[in-house]
């Protein structure tokens, strides 16, 4: 049996954008340099500037500004986390499902060869002798 797995360039190479009232932003590679041991012994955590590393120098800026002008108040502790665990799990999801993808393809494969080699059998089964 000869198999082989296949990994485009499309698959490794994409943009990863989240959409945050109706604001565009692009994920960086920042995202894979935050160290949470040392946020964890930091006392006074400025989650403005991961938010900016994550996404972009002036996001946090953009962000209040839109939220400003749709009539609400400037993002807090709370709504910072929800978008840094949304940034979060579009890269995590962006990064695993190529290789889920690989994964699928390989066991639909192995799937088929293996009912092929039974379908004889099946039949087999529906032939009664009496």
């Amino acid at each position: 049996m000869n198999s082989r797995l296949k990994l485009d360039y499309k698959d490794t190479d994409k943009k990863i954008e989240v959409d945050i009232y109706g604001l565009i932003f692009e994920i960086k590679k920042g995202i894979e340099e935050i160290d949470t041991e040392e946020l964890k012994s930091k006392k006074n955590i400025n989650i403005e500037e991961i938010i900016d590393e994550i996404l972009g120098s002036g996001s946090t800026q953009k962000i209040n500004d839109k939220r400003k002008e749709d009539g609400y108040e400037e993002m807090d502790s709370q709504v910072a986390l929800t978008i840094i665990g949304t940034a979060v799990n579009a890269y995590v999801n962006a990064s695993i499902n190529p290789v889920n993808s690989v994964i699928n393809n390989y066991n639909e494969k192995v799937n088929k060869i293996n009912t092929f080699d039974n379908r004889r059998q099946r039949r087999n089964y529906r032939y009664r002798r009496y």
